[in-house]
């Protein structure tokens, strides 16, 4: 069911992205909410600051389900091009999300472009993310959203074997 919205650069939020890992016989599932708290913060005004968090799901055989979006935190380093969480305040969120029954499954951060690209920062950040975390899956996701409105504007990067690859949404 798709959910109707006044903001054409949230477009149809209310639905479900699937993106398919090539390989792997999995897809990447993001939830309507977990979107909508992603999408919440796209810069669309010229001052606006980055915002990001972490992203949270349950993973399966066939799919890795990101069911929920945390931040931006009180701390976060957040300028017009950079983002970079608090870590106490990360980690106590992952820690809260594990109580849950949720999964660590990856980071999102948005830029101020249309269509966004993972910078050189980024590369960086998903391999000391890759080096330093315990996760319960063979890679980690990382969606940056940009100011497109729908899949167009989010882009969805999965890290793994030391390499950052873009992977397409399903058209529906």
């Amino acid at each position: 069911m798709a959910v109707t919205t006044e903001d054409p650069h949230q477009g149809d939020s209310g639905v479900a992205l699937v993106a398919p890992l090539a390989g792997t016989g999995q897809c990447v599932v993001l939830e309507s909410e977990a979107r909508r708290t992603i999408e919440r913060y796209r810069q669309l005004k010229g001052d606006a600051s980055e915002a990001g968090g972490q992203l949270f799901g349950a993973v399966t055989l066939s799919d890795l389900r990101v069911v929920a979006a945390s931040g931006p935190y009180d701390g976060d380093n957040r300028g017009k091009f950079e983002y970079r969480s608090e870590p106490g305040a990360a980690q106590a969120e992952i820690e809260r999300q594990f109580a849950r029954g949720l999964l660590y499954l990856g980071e999102w951060h948005t830029h101020p472009e249309e269509v966004p690209v993972a910078s050189s920062r980024d590369v960086a950040t998903a391999r000391s993310l890759w080096r330093c975390s315990r996760l319960n899956t063979n890679a980690l996701v990382m969606i940056i959203a940009g100011r497109a409105p729908r899949a167009e504007g989010l882009a969805l990067y999965r890290f793994d074997a030391g390499s950052l690859t873009r992977v397409a949404w399903q058209d529906r």
